[in-house]
């Protein structure tokens, strides 16, 4: 059993953070990070050779990285055992598969607070994975 926390290194990744870490520390969880990265369709279609978006991947992934294993070497320094995992998709998608295969409590994921009309363009990850999880979710809220 664990606790996965959905981060995507917005203005709210911290808060996500905190409330991951209080939840694995009140039930003596495991706590795993993770981060999708999305390819850009609009950057995709404008006619970028692939080997142009698979150097900018590799270059996101490498940054991506480094700051994960910051992240859990905090995590690990507050008592509470962690991991993460990097992975390519569908946001929504790739969140509710990984906490099945982990057999996870708890989602933790953030609300952006986009408009109306970008969740209706974008979508929503928090909305995806509250309709999919076969476990609890938390969301948290954006501080404005």
């Amino acid at each position: 059993m664990s606790i996965l926390a959905a981060i995507d290194f917005s203005d709210t990744y911290q808060d996500i953070i905190e409330q991951a870490v209080f939840q694995a520390l009140a039930y003596s969880e495991k706590l795993y990070l993770i981060h999708v990265e999305n390819p850009d369709a609009t950057f995709v279609s404008e006619g970028v050779p692939p080997q142009f978006i698979a150097g900018v991947s590799e270059d996101n992934f490498e940054v991506d990285k480094k700051h994960l294993n910051e992240l859990v070497t905090d995590i690990k320094s507050k008592g509470v055992e962690a991991d993460y995992f990097l992975e390519t998709g569908i946001t929504a998608q790739k969140i509710v598969e990984k906490a099945k295969l982990l057999q996870s409590k708890l989602i933790v994921v953030g609300s952006h607070g986009h408009s109306m009309f970008m969740d209706l363009i974008k979508g929503s990850t928090h909305e995806g994975v509250l309709h999919k999880a076969n476990c609890p979710v938390l969301v948290v809220p954006v501080k404005k």
